[in-house]
Formats: structure tokens, sequence, C-alpha cells
């Protein structure tokens, strides 16, 4: 099912893209610049569109962090946000500044783990996108805890399959910050998932956040970027729209967990 969803993600990015005023690769639509990428032949991008517009009345729940309930600034401004508004879906917004998949930090105001808050899930959601590991980097210090956290990350995806078993998953990836725990993380994060049959997006790579780059998060992170690597601003979220409208396309047109 994975490479059906890569597949279907070049051209769902184009008939997404387009609807979003962008082609795949976050060019103007009208610029007549080349996409290699591109499914160029007519009746691929006919039947995305098709696909796409079948999405219309379904629920989208993002699940998650800072980076689902967008820290400071409206959750409008999120790029899953705005991806639900251009696809026609329905949007649940579940983040909680601070949580994490492995600990539970209700005594510094950040609620329950993930592994027990997933429990306050909607009982009909079409597609539900996880966003989560950027505060459990920071706090994972040992191989003993990266080793919790991919159980616990294995047993939420496990206990979430079979509450929602109509649901199509997708997990997020946080960025890729060059402090230590990111890189582990990131792994456990892909490698949990791939032997689980959840699909996973890597925002960073595919909006091309830099986000070790002080001149990049001056421009498109909250508070410019000061001492913060984690919530892009408005700008920051249209830059992964498109594309994450197209994975949350592809993940539902695919047939299967």
């Amino acid at each position: 099912m994975r490479r059906v969803i890569r597949q279907f993600f070049v051209a769902a990015a184009m008939a997404v893209g387009c609807a979003m005023g962008f082609g795949a690769n976050g060019t103007s639509c009208s610029s007549g610049a080349d996409d290699s990428s591109a499914v160029n032949a007519p009746e691929a991008n006919d039947s995305c569109r098709e696909e796409v517009a079948a999405l219309a009345g379904k629920t989208l729940c993002v699940f998650g962090d800072s980076y689902v309930r967008n820290h400071r600034c409206p959750a409008s401004e999120t790029w899953h946000a705005k991806a639900a508004e251009r696809l026609g879906m329905r949007y649940v917004n579940m983040g909680v500044n601070g949580s994490s998949v492995l600990y539970d930090r209700t005594a510094e105001g950040f609620g329950e783990a993930m592994t027990r808050r997933w429990r306050e899930l909607p009982d009909s959601v079409d597609c539900l996108l996880i966003i989560a590991g950027h505060n459990d980097a920071t706090m994972i210090s040992s191989a003993q805890e990266l080793a919790r956290f991919a159980d616990a990350l294995r047993g939420m995806l496990a206990d979430i399959a079979a509450a929602h078993p109509a649901t199509r998953v997708g997990f997020v990836t946080p960025w890729h910050v060059d402090r230590p725990g990111f890189n582990e993380v990131i792994d456990t994060i892909r490698d949990v998932c791939a032997a689980n049959g959840v699909e996973v997006f890597d925002a960073e790579a595919a909006g091309g956040i830099r986000v070790n780059d002080d001149a990049f998060r001056e421009k498109y992170f909250q508070n410019g970027g000061l001492n913060d690597t984690a919530h892009l601003n408005d700008a920051g979220h249209d830059l992964i729209a498109a594309k994450g409208a197209a994975f949350i396309a592809a993940m539902m047109a695919t047939d299967g967990h």
C-alpha cells in the first residue's frame, strides 16, 4: 500500500495543489514551470480530482502537540486546517501544547500522555493525522527511554486501530532539529509506523522547512524564530498546505490500512 500511496501522492499533489493555487512543487499553476515529479497524463489528474472531490464532508481529525494546537496562534492558520478547508473536510483539532506520546505532563499543565489522551477522539473519524514526537525528543535521554517511546507508540497505534478500524491513520514527523534525540525519535516513528501499516508524512521535506536555519525561522516561525524550533507562523504553514492536502487525499484514496 505504501507504494500505491506514493504513486497517487504525485498526481494528488497536482490536483490539490492547483485547487490551492500551486503546483506539486509549490510553483504557480499558471507559471508553466516544469515539474519532473508530476503525473502529466490528463486521465491521472482527472482521477485524482475526483478522489479529492469525494473527500467533501468527511472528517479529518488532527491529534497531537503544539504542532497541532499551533502554540499561541489560531489553529485556523495551520497547514492541516487549510488543507481540510481546501478538501471540503470537516476539521477537528485535538492539539495540546506540550503534549507527549510517552510522558504524562499533567503536573506541568500539558495534559496526559497521548497514549491515554487518544481515548478522547471522536467516535466517527474518517482520517486521523497524528503529529507528535517533538516534546518526546527533547525529554528522552537514554536508549531505555527511546525503547519505552517505541513501545508506547506501538501500543497507541494498535489501540487506535482496534477502536477505530474504519479510520485511515497517518503520522506526521517533527522537524529534524539539530539536537540530541530528534533523529532517533524520527527514525523510531518511521520504523514503528511501517510495522503497523501507518503512512508517514515528512512535512519538513515536503515544505522545505529549514528548521536549523536562523534566517528561515525568522521569516517562517512564530516569534521570529527566536528560541523556537517548533512553531510555524501563518506563512510557514502555507509552505506545507498543498502537499499536506495531497498526502491526506492519497491516504484516503487507497484501499486498506
